[in-house]
Order: C-alpha cells, then sequence, then structure tokens
C-alpha cells in the first residue's frame, strides 16, 4: 500500500528540521562565555561582620565548588546539543533529497 501525499509535505518538514538543526547549533551548542566572578565578592559573606570564621568557609567552599561543577555539565549539554543538532540537519538532508528523487522517479 502506498501513501500518496502532497510532496509539498515532506519538503516543508525537511527544511525545518535543516532549520531548526542548525539553529539548535549555532545558539545551544556554542560555546558560552564564562560567568564573571564579580558577583562572587559581593556575596561571599566578607563583609557580614560575624567574628565566626566557620561560616564563611561553608559558604566559599560551596561557591568555589559549584562553577567547577557546572563546566563539566555545560560541555556535555553542548556536546549533546551539537550531536541533536547535526542529526537533525541530516534527518532533514534526508527528508529532503529522497523526496526530490521519489518525484523525479515518478515523474520523469
Amino acid at each position: 500500500m502506498r501513501l500518496n501525499i502532497p510532496p509539498v509535505i515532506p519538503y516543508v518538514v525537511g527544511a525545518m528540521l535543516v532549520l531548526f538543526g542548525g539553529l539548535r547549533i549555532k545558539y545551544l551548542a556554542a560555546p558560552r562565555p564564562a560567568q564573571s566572578s564579580g558577583g562572587n565578592g559581593a556575596g561571599d559573606g566578607s563583609g557580614d561582620g560575624s567574628g565566626d570564621g566557620s561560616g564563611e568557609s561553608a559558604r566559599a567552599g560551596t561557591e568555589e565548588v559549584a562553577p567547577t561543577e557546572r563546566k563539566p555539565v555545560r560541555r556535555k549539554e553542548q556536546k549533546r546539543h551539537f550531536k541533536m543538532g547535526a542529526l537533525w540537519i541530516l534527518m532533514g538532508l534526508f527528508l529532503l533529497v529522497s523526496t526530490y528523487l521519489e518525484v523525479r522517479r515518478a515523474h520523469p
């Protein structure tokens, strides 16, 4: 059984896959600028006036660990977005080429 659908539908879907795959790679897989450390100095508790140093060290310890933990996650996310964007582009190109070849074969 053959399903006859207008060729414009696979062309539109293929073009959308290519377009959104490219946008995904451009915006989601692009290297992000490093966060500025200006926010860490103001909120680290150094000016709170508490003579107890334990709170500052605990707070500073968690702030120092958090940015280093985020970097591998960002790299993993960027890599995943790049791979999926490339997959979308390949699927879109396959759909466009296969539709073109099918239409050309059906109407010589």
